[in-house]
């Protein structure tokens, strides 16, 4: 969520396999279901301008396309091998062109935020074409007061969300060079090798695999996933039935509630928990507010959000051995004063973090995907009944081609029965959550947002500027990081 920050499997020099993490992302999406992250700023755009007031689009265009030769994931595309060869891998387009991946596009009036949102999800339902690089970016004119907006597309087997940042970091962040500065080194071309070298370095692998079924750490973690797939199938009905859940169509919604970073880490000083356990409070009492209004009992009933999380695979550095998890978080949407119910959340995921089965997931997840099943249980999953991220991003303000970030804006995708997606993204001082729907399950989002709107208030006024709570609170363990 792949050119992403998890270890691969290693193959000749010159080019690196798909991770199972990889093929299941590649698998998993439909047609009307594209599995694509998204990373969209709002840019101060005078500078961006010429004279005339006209946007400088071929000199931006050709300094990304000096700068992705650094980036060396955006140029590479998905290469099988064919049979005995082993895992798709990874390879340079040799017929990379930058025009097929940035581009320009106007907004029609009257550029505000909501239709800003609405063209944002039009490129995003685009599927991104499988032959080439799976990224894509548009710089958009038209929005108020001269800014530029800017939306970044790749796809979950390219970078989730937090790979996603770095490498949009990478690629835009630097400020414009000048005229005819050196253009960076090219990298080493990743290319296929011939097909017998494929198949002899997939036989090695094999033997190996098969050689390491003798030493005690395999069986140990192949108890450990059995443990694991033990707990997810007895987990499998734990979701309570709500009209959350039903297969996600291809039209999507996007909105955002933003918050005050500062205030929110007061909020979660005084509670003894995270900020993450913050949001997921407001989230609570956004979807109380949603399945009241829809008629449905509210009173004891627990959805489970599932929350992902960053996994570090041992005798990897934090970069590059990360992968993710998913935190089944119960949220008490039965309690209507949301600083009652933020100690019950920050209980909820400190007992979640405590489950053996969140660190085993990617394992389980990639046996299950070599079967091609993961879609299917998709489609049906029980487990949780939304899901939910926390980004931490630049705590000071960036610069993107040397204009100023206004806004930073991340988008998740929606798959299987999940049509409900929240993801949290700090940025110098602002906590913007963007809420993501199946916009046929969700046409009442209004009154989930507004509920969010009503309730932050509340929770920020029951802390005193010195981040001590105003009200007697349950004392919790610590939740989420902030």
């Amino acid at each position: 969520m792949t050119a992403r920050d998890h270890p691969r499997k290693p193959g000749p020099p010159g080019f690196q396999r798909l991770s199972a993490y990889d093929q299941h992302c590649l698998r998993v999406e439909t047609p009307a279901r594209p599995l694509q992250v998204g990373i969209f700023a709002v840019l101060d755009g005078r500078v961006l301008r010429d004279p005339a007031g006209r946007l400088r689009f071929a000199d931006i265009r050709r300094e990304i396309d000096g700068r992705v030769a650094g980036v060396p994931e955006l140029r590479r595309v998905v290469f099988h091998p064919g049979r005995l060869a082993g895992p798709p891998l990874w390879v340079d387009d040799p017929a990379f062109r930058i025009d097929r991946h940035v581009n320009e596009l106007v907004l029609s009036p009257p550029g505000d935020e909501a239709a800003l949102l609405a063209f944002t999800e039009q490129l995003m339902a685009r599927p991104l074409d499988r032959a080439r690089p799976l990224w894509r970016m548009w710089f958009v004119t038209g929005l108020a007061d001269g800014r530029v907006g800017v939306l970044v597309v790749l796809h979950h087997a390219l970078a989730d969300g937090r790979t996603a940042m770095r490498l949009v970091r990478s690629l835009l962040e630097p400020p414009m060079s000048s005229a005819g500065s050196v253009p960076p080194k090219p990298p080493v071309a990743a290319v296929a090798p011939p097909w017998g070298e494929l198949v002899r370095d997939n036989a090695r692998s094999t033997i190996e695999s098969a050689l390491r079924l003798a030493r005690p750490a395999t069986w140990r973690l192949v108890a450990e996933v059995a443990r694991a797939a033990r707990q997810t199938f007895r987990l499998a009905q734990r979701a309570p039935r709500t009209s959350l859940n039903a297969p996600v169509g291809p039209s999507r919604r996007l909105a955002t509630v933003r918050l005050d970073q500062a205030t929110a880490r007061r909020v979660a000083r005084a509670y003894d928990c995270g900020v993450n356990d913050v949001v997921l409070s407001l989230v609570a009492g956004g979807v109380r507010a949603l399945l009241a209004g829809r008629g449905e009992p509210v009173q004891r009933l627990r959805p489970r959000a599932g929350v992902a999380v960053a996994l570090f695979s041992p005798g990897h550095g934090a970069e590059a051995g990360n992968d993710i998890g998913t935190l089944h978080v119960r949220l008490p949407i039965g309690e209507a004063d949301p600083c009652a119910r933020l100690p019950l959340i920050a209980r909820e995921t400190a007992r979640a973090r405590r489950s053996s089965m969140v660190a085993a997931e990617p394992i389980v997840r990639a046996w299950f995907g070599r079967f091609g099943v993961f879609r299917r249980a998709l489609e049906g999953q029980r487990l949780v009944n939304l899901a939910e991220t926390y980004l931490p991003g630049p705590p000071v303000p960036i610069d993107v081609l040397g204009a100023p970030v206004l806004d930073l804006l991340p988008i998740a995708p929606l798959a299987g029965n999940l049509g409900l997606s929240f993801v949290a993204l700090s940025y110098a001082g602002c906590l913007a959550v963007a809420v993501r729907v199946d916009a046929d399950q969700f046409p009442d989002l209004d009154v989930l947002l507004a509920a969010m709107e009503r309730d932050w208030p509340v929770l920020a006024a029951s802390v005193t500027p010195t981040g001590r709570s105003r009200k007697p609170a349950t004392r919790s363990p610590a939740g989420s990081a902030a």
